[in-house]
């Protein structure tokens, strides 16, 4: 398979298709985040993804906390498709699924078998 390598601030290459042998950091995570706006820009404020994972770790219960906190993670890395459009790509979804639980597992939160959880609640 092809790579696609990116570079986040922490200088510690991410191939988005190699995503088993990745190392993720949150700092990076809440930088991409924080500069990504919720549906697709189409807001009266900027409102970024950040925001949103903020604002539900603290409407969980503090043992999901983390969890809702890295729910967007993958965004960091391969942006947003609308749910609209990504019910048209099953690919993508499957791809989007598979580093979903690679970066939950790497930070010790669910392993790959995609279980579900309370964020997936909200």
């Amino acid at each position: 398979m092809s790579t696609a390598i990116i570079t986040p601030l922490s200088c510690s290459n991410v191939d988005i298709f190699e995503v088993a042998q990745n190392s993720y950091s949150i700092n990076d995570i809440a930088w991409a985040l924080s500069m990504q706006c919720r549906f697709n820009g189409f807001v009266r404020k900027f409102y970024s993804v950040a925001e949103h994972c903020v604002i539900l770790s603290h409407v969980v219960p503090p043992a999901y906390a983390l969890e809702a906190l890295l729910h967007d993670a993958v965004e960091a890395y391969i942006g947003d498709v609308i749910t609209p459009i990504k019910r048209r790509l099953a690919d993508f979804k499957t791809f989007e699924h598979s580093l979903h639980n690679n970066i939950m597992e790497f930070f010790g939160l669910r392993g790959l078998d995609g279980t579900s959880s309370i964020v997936d609640e909200f």
